[in-house]
């Protein structure tokens, strides 16, 4: 497991991502009732040709959009529907070890308004606009840090994004 969430809208869910290309949707109420289950509630999987690995997942203000990045892509699944609905494949030339959707981002239940901020291992932050009709009018704007993105996140009454970047060394 590479990333572990849980849900702002429903309080005994947990998502995770994991290295063998999977998100999973964990309910905690199964884990109170029966002890600890290995199996989660729901699975999203990546495209199924092997070697993705989802590195970070992020639910959106209204519950119904999971983003999960991957090598290189950033998938977008719809919760309701188990299904991957949206990929953004074009834009990235590393991994995507961050997504955000914005908290300003509108509502998200339409799938119009909804800002989705990536962040990897390039160094780059992109802002995309999930409800365009495909990738290039979805991509809004980048900006390249120069290193490799280690959290992004929003703070402070205007939302504004924050960044840390790092290299560790063994």
């Amino acid at each position: 497991v590479n990333q572990m969430i849980g849900s702002a809208t429903q309080p005994h869910v947990l998502y995770s991502a994991a290295s063998d290309g999977t998100c999973a949707m964990w309910d905690t109420r199964a884990c109170r009732q029966s002890g600890f289950s290995n199996t989660p509630a729901q699975v999203f999987r990546l495209d199924g040709r092997g070697g993705e690995e989802a590195f970070c997942v992020c639910e959106s203000g209204d519950g119904n959009t999971l983003a999960v990045g991957t090598n290189c892509k950033v998938a977008l699944f719809d919760v309701r529907a188990g299904k991957l609905w949206r990929a953004f494949d074009e834009s990235f030339s590393e991994d995507v070890t961050q997504v955000k959707f914005s908290p300003t981002g509108g509502g998200e239940a339409s799938r119009s308004g909804s800002f989705l901020i990536t962040a990897g291992a390039d160094g780059l932050i992109s802002c995309f606009e999930t409800a365009a009709p495909d990738e290039d009018d979805a991509f809004q704007a980048v900006i390249n840090v120069g290193q490799p993105i280690v959290e992004i996140g929003f703070a402070g009454s205007n939302s504004g994004t924050l960044v840390q970047t790092g290299v560790l060394r063994l």
